[in-house]
């Protein structure tokens, strides 16, 4: 083995323990199903089950408290606006940027925030999915390899049209890996696919989970080959996803409630009003008022006779009707769900905190209410918010929109995301991975593991360390300051754009 050795990484975004044991039993991943019968997997535990802080984390080697990044999306307290989280809000370095610093070269494939792409010298970045709005790379001459990426068109009029695009995609992909692997040196490959999540996502259906679907023996058997070569290529192979999948009945809308418990507040202004059934923003229906049908749902009495009085309607016009949706007014609330994904409760008013909780625990489907201070600890424990709402997945419960509308719980079966990922690890490591429970890891312990693998000190932030180093084998040999000299490149990227290339 090589001093460094090699590591390859694929991220198979939103992929389950469940789903896995589905695509192994149905032999679409034969090299996949090799390494895991040598080896086993860890399950991997992510909180929020939300792709942009879980991918921080495992990339990172730290906890949202110390990467800053809690969801899609950032509130702002101070004006009470939100916007999208990108790599320039990452406050502490990714892997392949600690490996950079210390001289070792990487290829990314897809880095986690996607967009910008952040320079770092001794690595070569490419950044096709996930949120990315174009094809991007770094540096300027592996241009001719990130075009191997072809846009594919994703508006199918049909699902198995959207399959057959998943397919193709794929196809470049594999090109993509088989023509930088063996063509550029590297100490570390990572390679995230949006996979199996934004597939899952097309399905509601429970039996996604048990029976094949449509090119899904293609689609996973792609996935295998790009493993087959990864494997082939490196000492050490890590296969992880950022959350995982599964199957509810029952959908909580947090809003919802706190609406009517007189927390949250409708947005005034107009704009924040949502089609109600089938007509659009801001008109009445029947010449009634939004807010007088918004009020006259909320009424326990009148909302037993909504049902009934919709599916009659629906089967009389044969059109779907849609309840009315409102936006939250951030500033007059005193609390509310900042979005479906982050899980998590800002609150305006810090004196209702305990009794918000204790109200919150009551509801049906609601395992646990937590202060986000005992969940995440760093100087980024700001961005974080207040409360952290974890429903009861396994029972079948998942959260819904941050929107307000006239029901807090609807009943139907969808698919969405659990906390619950995968790890596996091949390779000459420490502790072997298994299936049970009781080997559920972090998230974060991922990129500390592999910092480990090859030899190279860890941050001096870094979470896990002691598990980190059972798994992999190996004491640490020291810690190293990485987060100053990455303030000082996002500053540069931050100013200076030139040197990354769109297509």
């Amino acid at each position: 083995m090589k001093n460094p050795p090699k590591i390859a990484v694929i991220g198979l975004d939103g992929c389950s323990p469940k789903y896995l044991e589905k695509i192994l039993s149905y032999g679409f991943v034969p090299t996949i199903k090799q390494i895991i019968s040598k080896h086993g997997y860890f399950k991997l535990y992510a909180f929020p089950p939300c792709t942009p802080p879980s991918w921080s984390s495992i990339m990172s080697g730290v906890n949202p408290g110390k990467h800053g990044i809690y969801g899609f999306q950032h509130y702002n307290r101070s004006t009470g606006s939100t916007y999208l989280t990108s790599a320039l809000h990452l406050e502490h370095p990714r892997v392949h940027e600690m490996l950079g610093i210390n001289g070792l070269k990487s290829i990314v494939i897809n880095p986690i925030p996607s967009y910008p792409l952040i320079p770092v010298k001794n690595t070569l970045i490419i950044s096709h999915m996930f949120f990315t709005p174009r094809l991007v790379w770094y540096p300027e001459h592996i241009g001719k390899y990130a075009k191997l990426l072809r846009e594919h068109s994703y508006r199918s009029s049909t699902r198995e049209e959207y399959l057959e695009n998943v397919a193709n995609t794929l196809d470049d992909y594999l090109a993509l890996v088989e023509s930088l692997i063996d063509r550029f040196d590297w100490n570390m490959f990572w390679l995230n696919l949006h996979y199996p999540d934004a597939i899952l996502h097309k399905f509601d259906e429970k039996w996604v989970f048990e029976k094949q679907y449509y090119f899904e023996d293609k689609i996973f058997g792609k996935i295998d080959r790009i493993v087959k070569m990864m494997l082939r290529e490196s000492d050490y192979l890590v296969i992880v996803s950022d959350h995982g999948f599964s199957h509810y009945h029952t959908i909580i809308n947090i809003n919802s409630f706190l609406f009517r418990r007189r927390y949250a507040v409708e947005d005034k202004e107009g704009r924040g009003l949502r089609e109600f059934w089938e007509h659009g923003e801001n008109k009445d229906y029947l010449g009634i008022s939004n807010r007088l049908v918004l009020r006259i749902a909320n009424n326990k009495l009148f909302s037993k006779m909504i049902p009934p009085i919709k599916n009659l309607i629906e089967k009389i016009t044969g059109k779907k009707i849609r309840t009315a949706e409102y936006n939250v007014d951030v500033k007059a609330s005193k609390a509310f769900l900042l979005s479906t994904y982050s899980h998590g409760i800002i609150l305006n008013d810090t004196p209702i905190k305990e009794r918000l909780v204790s109200e919150l625990k009551t509801l049906e489907g609601i395992a646990d209410v937590r202060d986000s201070t005992k969940i995440y600890d760093g100087p980024y424990i700001g961005r974080a918010p207040d409360l952290l709402v974890f429903p009861d997945y396994d029972s079948g419960y998942c959260l819904g929109k941050n929107k307000i509308t006239r029901i807090v719980y609807r009943r139907k079966e969808v698919n969405n995301h659990h906390p619950i990922g995968i790890f596996i690890l091949s390779g000459p490591t420490g502790e072997t991975s298994r299936e049970d429970d009781a080997n559920i890891v972090p998230n974060h312990i991922v990129a500390n593991t592999i910092m480990l693998l090859l030899n190279q000190p860890l941050s001096n932030h870094a979470d896990s360390i002691e598990l980190a180093e059972k798994i992999a084998g190996r004491k640490n040999s020291g810690f190293k300051d990485y987060v100053g000299t990455w303030r000082l490149v996002k500053r540069i990227a931050t100013i200076k754009s030139s040197g990354i290339k769109a297509h």
